[in-house]
């Protein structure tokens, strides 16, 4: 005991280092007696052995001089050899950099191990002898690495994210590269997770993700940087080489998804810029890009634009936009306008469809071709659809009230606020509500409302015509309906877009194309209309084509409810 305490004192070793020296201490002094020879040996080794991590002692030049059991097990699953030379397996010592050194490697079961070894010398007499402990950390090294490429990559898709991107940005302009941003997002995901959930949502990224990497060549990265934003971010390319891709990304959309047995139609809307010809910073390459995108969206979806320095404005606007129109219910900026439907064959009014306008205080008049497509990208839509709902079956029931013959109300749905779980529900309370009497309720649904999710959608209609509601097809012609899909729809009215009656007169293919549309509802027992009717002679080809009601300029622009009584006495 005085011995060990002796060599604390003189070394200030810890506990095991003190004992590994007491060890030699006794080596030392007596090693010559041969008789205590085979004790020292045992007090060797159960030392050694006391220990559960791998250990060795070896001099200077490498040379280990004792092993523990421990690292005799390391060198058979591991290093699958007897290893008598340190240096065979680590850099010399004097080439350490710090206390410890890592050896990577594989055991017989082709696991992938990480061993730490440090190491600590000590005197052994005039002798340098080194004590090397190998700690395992391969799990530590394993979680290291799992949190270092979370850190890098979007957990959904397992593309790389923000964080990566914005490095690899700056690193590529430092070296003056040059460097093309294509931002595109996804123009139906909000629909779709309102329609069949969170889960359909993140299957339908992934398959996205799937179709895109198809595009991504040889040092291009593609990363997800937001719920339904994409980034491709290529070097030292041309613009026309960026846009080539941005093409490609759109047709590989063009093949429906199929997601839980639904077949899901996605488009992608699309912003470039390039690094330095429209930014110097790599978080201005992604911002612009980004704003790009927005002005596709604003142009109609599915499409691509290069930035221009003209849409900053633009873009400003759409963020005020964002902003004020949540509060504009409770501001009381929102009312309803009607515009009404004429029957061909009456020459009456016999319906009239209800409108949204939006009068901001500090914008003034807000086209609902600018605020509509917003509210429904930031989930606005669902609160002010209902809304619309609500107030128009309330001025129905006035009109009514006030003795007026009673008309077809028409409210548009948007297709999220179609997709809602509770709207059968919420229409429902609604008519109670207002006291409407719901055969002369008339909802608008898309084409592509109507046939995203063709099972679930036509439940809800039969539900809605069950309930006594009238349903019509609006904007036909501009989806992808087909007459099988459009027979399964339990519909009263198809709606024609505006868009077919221009140079309609002077067109015969147009002309083809309406006949043969109102031929097909009338197939169907559907009564047709013809929204954007603004010219007389129009009118009178469309009475000779067959058409049963119009709707349009030429009858009535869209009118608040004390303009519009006057044309109620034409009922």
């Amino acid at each position: 005991m005085i011995y060990f305490m002796h060599i604390i004192h003189l070394h200030n070793f810890p506990f095991y280092l003190a004992a590994a020296a007491l060890m030699t201490f006794i080596m030392l002094e007596y090693s010559k007696r041969k008789k205590l020879k085979k004790v020292i040996t045992d007090i060797q080794s159960n030392l050694l052995n006391s220990f559960e991590e791998a250990l060795i002692i070896s001099d200077h030049t490498g040379k280990i001089r004792h092993k523990n059991e421990s690292f005799q097990k390391l060198e058979e699953y591991f290093f699958s050899e007897v290893v008598n030379d340190i240096y065979s397996i680590l850099p010399p010592y004097s080439q350490w950099k710090k206390e410890a050194e890592e050896i990577e490697g594989w055991s017989k079961e082709r696991r992938k191990m990480i061993f730490e070894v440090s190491k600590h010398p000590f005197q052994l007499g005039k002798n340098s002898r080194y004590i090397l402990f190998f700690k395992d950390i391969s799990f530590h090294k394993k979680i290291e690495s799992e949190i270092q490429y979370m850190a890098y990559h979007d957990t959904l898709t397992n593309l790389p994210n923000r964080h990566f991107v914005d490095e690899k940005i700056n690193q590529a302009i430092k070296q003056n590269e040059r460097v093309a941003c294509l931002f595109l997002d996804m123009d139906r995901l909000k629909f779709t997770n309102d329609s069949l959930g969170h889960r359909a949502g993140d299957k339908l990224l992934v398959e996205v993700a799937q179709r895109l990497l198809k595009h991504k060549r040889d040092g291009e990265i593609l990363a997800r940087v937001g719920g339904d934003e994409f980034l491709f971010i290529v070097f030292n390319k041309r613009v026309d080489e960026i846009e080539e891709i941005a093409c490609q990304c759109i047709q590989e959309m063009k093949e429906p998804f199929l997601i839980e047995n639904q077949k899901l139609r996605i488009t992608l809307s699309g912003g470039i810029s390039v690094f330095p010809d429209d930014v110097k910073s790599a978080d201005e390459l992604i911002r612009v890009a980004d704003l790009a995108m927005y002005d596709a969206k604003k142009n109609g979806k599915n499409r691509i634009s290069k930035f221009d320095y003209k849409m900053e404005g633009s873009v400003r606007r759409r963020l005020l936009i964002e902003d004020l129109i949540l509060n504009s219910l409770e501001q009381q900026e929102c009312y309803l306008v009607y515009q009404t439907k004429i029957d061909l064959e009456s020459n009456k009014v016999t319906g009239t469809e209800a409108l949204v306008r939006w009068d901001n205080k500090e914008m003034g008049l807000v086209s609902p071709m600018e605020f509509i497509p917003i509210a429904e990208e930031i989930g606005f839509i669902h609160e002010l659809g209902f809304w619309v709902l609500k107030k128009a079956c309330l001025q129905w029931s006035e009109w009514k009230h006030l003795g007026y013959e009673p008309i077809l109300m028409a409210v548009n749905i948007s297709p999220l606020q179609f997709a809602q779980e509770t709207f059968i529900d919420q229409v429902q309370n609604i008519i109670e509500e207002t006291g409407m009497d719901p055969e002369f309720l008339e909802l608008e649904i898309t084409e592509s409302s109507a046939l995203a999710y063709k099972e679930s959608t036509i439940k809800k209609l039969i539900l809605l015509k069950e309930m006594g509601i009238r349903l019509a097809l609006d904007d036909f012609g501009t989806g992808y309906s087909s007459f099988q899909h459009l027979n399964e729809l339990p519909l009263q009215m198809l709606k024609i877009d505006r868009s077919f009656l221009k140079d309609i007169m002077d067109n015969s293919t147009q002309q083809s194309i309406v006949k043969s549309m109102i031929q097909l509802g009338h197939n169907m027992n559907l009564r047709v209309l013809m929204e954007g009717v603004e010219e007389q002679n129009q009118l009178d080809w469309l009475k000779e084509a067959g058409c049963d009601w119009v709707q349009g300029y030429l009858f009535s622009q869209p009118e608040k409810p004390e303009t519009i009584v006057k044309k109620l006495l034409l009922a």
